[in-house]
């Protein structure tokens, strides 16, 4: 779970004693954590989403956003590829943050086009 002092912890649910804990330079507690196959993500206030490992807390990769990251983050494959792979399409049907210029989302707007092949 996050926390407003910027740590992501995890508890062991029989004891409810502290596994481990990973700290953040912003407040990660808007980003409900989703975990598939050992990897926690969860975004923070600064813009960056985190994934962690759930065995030890110790941070695998970084994503800088570009604005706060106030939603739960979304899994929809086993790697990153699976996303152009399968041709999935994910959407976002928040408003877009005060300030920031997110002009480029625009629904049925192209962002990519990609032909896979097997040969």
């Amino acid at each position: 779970m996050g926390s407003q002092t910027a740590d992501l912890i995890s508890l062991d649910l029989e004891t409810g004693k502290l596994r481990w804990k990973y700290h953040v330079q912003e407040g990660i507690e808007e980003s409900s954590p989703a975990v598939h196959d050992g990897v926690v993500c969860a975004g923070d206030l600064g813009g960056t989403l985190h994934a962690v490992n759930t065995a030890d807390g110790k941070g695998l990769w970084k994503l800088q956003t570009g604005a706060e990251v106030k939603s739960s983050p979304v899994i929809v494959g086993d790697r990153p590829g699976d996303l152009l792979e399968r041709n999935y399409l994910l959407l976002n049907l928040n408003d877009p943050p005060a300030g920031s210029d997110y002009s480029w989302i625009k629904p049925g707007k192209v962002i990519r086009e990609v032909t896979l092949s097997t040969a």
